[in-house]
């Protein structure tokens, strides 16, 4: 139980214990893809949403370059193309966002992804 609970705490989707089936592998595995889908932001006609229903003057989408994260429906797009994240990897380049190019420590990104009280082995930043 300790490391299905460790696994899914460091952003594992899901875990699988042995023996499975293989329709309930094909089940989770479309159940994973279910959730990893990107919904399109624009509209019917291809224009973007004019509207900002945050308020006026927020700003929802951090651009950097031609990556645009929407931090509030946790969506990220490199040059208007989807990209799925898991949500570790979300959260990861959220933190290294909040101030691009400059230097964080393994302790500043653990504290900020993770939490800063994380009991687990720091090497999994590396895996990350």
């Amino acid at each position: 139980e300790v490391d299905r609970v460790l696994g899914l705490e460091l952003g594992a989707d899901d875990y699988v214990s042995k023996p499975f089936g293989v329709r309930e592998l094909v089940a989770r595995i479309r159940a994973v893809t279910r959730r990893t889908r990107l919904a399109n932001p624009q509209t019917g006609d291809g224009r973007r949403p004019s509207a900002d229903p945050a308020g006026p003057g927020t700003r929802r989408v951090q651009l950097i370059g031609p990556l645009a994260i929407d931090r509030r429906t946790r969506q990220v797009r490199l040059d208007d193309a989807p990209i799925a994240l898991a949500p570790k990897e979300f959260d990861l380049l959220t933190c290294l966002a909040e101030d691009p190019g400059a230097v964080c420590s393994r302790r500043q990104i653990l504290d900020t992804a993770w939490e800063p009280n994380w009991f687990g082995p720091t090497k999994t930043l590396d895996v990350h």
